[in-house]
């Protein structure tokens, strides 16, 4: 089945740059649209029996359908930095774009962990458990194998299947989740492989020597992310240090504000009263920006009746306390 992923991919690829466009499995390539999920429908079988349908019950599931979901819901916080292994993977799990983002299971709720289709006569062997977190981008084969150790896990230790909720979990407060115990999956790719680190449950799936390497090489892609700083775009950048009001600094990295406006390149200027907690004496700049907004700059004439500012020149008290309810 991993093979078919991968050959999957490769294809899809293929085809489209034949085409002259870019296929992607990035799990969120767009911000404010929805992610790029796998979803991977799971059913065990003996011989040609589906083991996950039950007549019986009335959800038509059967202690084994039941038992291999818990397990797959007990575990889903350990595994979630191997079905949902990049940074990127966590920018589509989030409230509000059908996204799995909450520990359950329900029959007709998308935005539970598991969804269980809904059951047709006839149809038995169509029975199955939806586990909607992994996104396309992850390692199949790591991914199928603890799903697979997670389910059987359930199984062999006879854990119990929570009832469905079928309600939206996203119009559930935080309170209310808590009060029914419902687990969030973790918030960032940190997150999970700490949680992973410490799992007995992932090492045994994928045996010490995978395991040891895949945390290892995921906390340094964290720590590599983590300290990264992204060049921004003309954003405005405000340093006080309190009680000192130490500095106001104007930082302006490209050709227009954070507003849209374009930077006025002839205006300049930096202010402190002290450089840090340990400077003292006469005023000295802080940062010597390359120029400053033009609305900034009007609000501050107006408010202020300043005259416009030199390069470099130290702004006074008064001139901080007036711009400050402008930014």
């Amino acid at each position: 089945m991993a093979d078919h992923v991968i050959t999957y991919r490769v294809v899809v690829k293929e085809i489209a740059s034949k085409h002259g466009v870019y296929a992607t499995f990035m799990p969120k390539p767009i911000f404010g649209q929805n992610g790029s999920g796998m979803h991977t429908h799971q059913s065990l079988f003996k011989c040609d029996k589906n083991a996950f349908f039950s007549a019986d019950d009335k959800d038509n599931l059967s202690d084994v359908a039941k038992k291999f979901m818990a397990g797959l819901l007990k575990h889903a916080r350990e595994m979630s930095s191997i079905f949902a292994q990049w940074v990127n993977s966590y920018k589509r799990l989030v409230p509000g774009y059908e996204a799995p983002v909450y520990v359950a299971w329900s029959k007709r709720n998308r935005s539970a962990l598991i969804r269980v289709p809904q059951y047709h006569p006839g149809k038995e062997k169509a029975v199955r458990a939806e586990f909607r977190p992994p996104d396309p981008a992850c390692n199949p084969y790591l991914t199928f194998a603890v799903m697979l150790h997670a389910g059987l896990d359930g199984i062999e230790n006879n854990y119990e299947l929570a009832a469905p909720l079928d309600k939206n979990l996203y119009d559930l407060s935080a309170e209310e989740r808590k009060a029914a115990g419902i687990e969030s999956l973790p918030d960032s790719l940190g997150e999970a492989i700490s949680i992973t680190e410490n799992s007995e449950f992932v090492r045994k799936a994928l045996g010490d020597h995978i395991f040891t390497r895949f945390v290892e090489l995921k906390k340094k892609e964290w720590e590599d992310y983590r300290i990264q700083v992204t060049p921004g775009c003309g954003r405005i950048c405000v340093a006080l240090f309190r009680p000192y009001r130490a500095a106001l600094s104007f930082c302006f990295l490209s050709q227009s504000c954070a507003l849209g406006y374009p930077i006025a390149p002839r205006w300049g200027f930096a202010g402190s009263r002290h450089a840090s907690p340990e400077g003292a004496g006469s005023p000295q700049p802080w940062a010597t920006p390359r120029g400053a907004c033009d609305p900034t700059i009007q609000a501050l004439k107006e408010r202020n009746d300043a005259t416009p500012l030199r390069r470099g020149r130290t702004l006074t008290p008064d001139e901080l306390d007036n711009l400050l309810p402008v930014l």
